[in-house]
């Protein structure tokens, strides 16, 4: 009898020894995840040697760059209430006679035609190439085939933003402009609430003072650990060429850069508003002819 319980009680100590050997066993979940495998380069890094940026085109506004200052009789037919493509000499015309009609008796030094020209065309330009560098990106990176979902709110918050791409895990913006730095705050915000990670990314690598912007702003809402800033070496070519008024590689401020052109920059504050202000007017109209296409992309 007395064996028998000595038997028992060794296999009740090894029992209990494999249970918590099991119980201190480092498991799969106990694993920490692996860093995030991320497209491009980071911002402090160089490409590598020989590579080969990512070329794509995009529709340009460029044909009207030389166009000159209209007669009375070419506007004589232009509906300020019409609806013209934006891009074309007819959607320029209207937008130049609501500027002088509302907006130049408002300012002490209202744009010129020639500027007022030149800063419609830049901002068609750089309309079109932000869209057309997400679309290549996107093709490149497969993102859509994979899941990601483009220009979507995103669902389970109340913050009223649409990434360029998101999916579970993450929040995609695509960037060949200036950051804003509201929307930066709201996408780290989104991203805390839901525990994504925020991914920007840029033709070029971004200035020091750009990513510096943008990594105060994630520090100051303590998500510094969901911010990654990336670029993807591209190109993008206008289509038709023409003079450039593009804005230029490399440009991209947080909260700022009203105006970042390529030997056009304002020679003043109030002509950089003036700049804005027909930004504002381009896109607001390329808006409408966006959600005309596609109701759900815009706010």
């Amino acid at each position: 009898m007395a064996r028998v319980w000595l038997i028992w009680r060794r296999v009740v100590t090894t029992a209990l020894v494999l249970a918590l050997a099991l119980l201190l066993a480092p498991t799969h979940q106990a694993v920490a995840d692996p860093a995030p495998k991320l497209p491009g380069y980071s911002a402090e890094q160089d490409p590598p040697p020989g590579k080969t940026p990512l070329t794509y085109t995009f529709p340009s506004a460029n044909s009207l760059s030389a166009l000159p200052a209209p007669s009375r009789a070419a506007l004589i037919d232009i509906n300020t209430k019409g609806k013209y493509k934006a891009g074309t000499e007819q959607h320029l015309y209207k937008s130049w006679l609501v500027y002088q009609n509302q907006r130049a008796p408002a300012v002490a030094n209202p744009l010129s035609w020639a500027d007022y020209r030149d800063a419609y065309v830049r901002a068609f330009n750089n309309r079109n190439t932000g869209t057309s560098f997400e679309t290549a990106l996107d093709q490149e990176l497969k993102l859509t085939e994979n899941g990601y979902i483009r220009n979507r709110k995103i669902k389970g918050t109340s913050i009223n933003r649409r990434p360029d791409f998101h999916n579970d895990q993450e929040i995609v913006e695509i960037k060949t402009g200036a950051v804003d730095k509201a929307q930066l705050e709201d996408f780290l915000r989104i991203a805390q609430q839901s525990g994504r990670r925020v991914v920007y990314i840029f033709p070029d690598k971004p200035p020091p003072a750009t990513l510096q912007a943008m990594l105060a702003a994630a520090q100051g809402l303590g998500a510094s650990d969901r911010l990654f800033v990336r670029y993807y070496p591209t190109v993008g070519v206008p289509d038709p060429s023409g003079k450039a008024v593009l804005a230029s590689g490399g440009q991209n401020p947080v909260n700022g850069g009203a105006d970042q052109t390529t030997g056009a920059s304002p020679d003043s504050p109030a002509q950089a508003i003036e700049q804005a202000f027909v930004s504002g007017q381009v896109n607001a109209d390329m808006d409408i002819e966006q959600a005309a296409q596609d109701p759900e992309s815009v706010p």
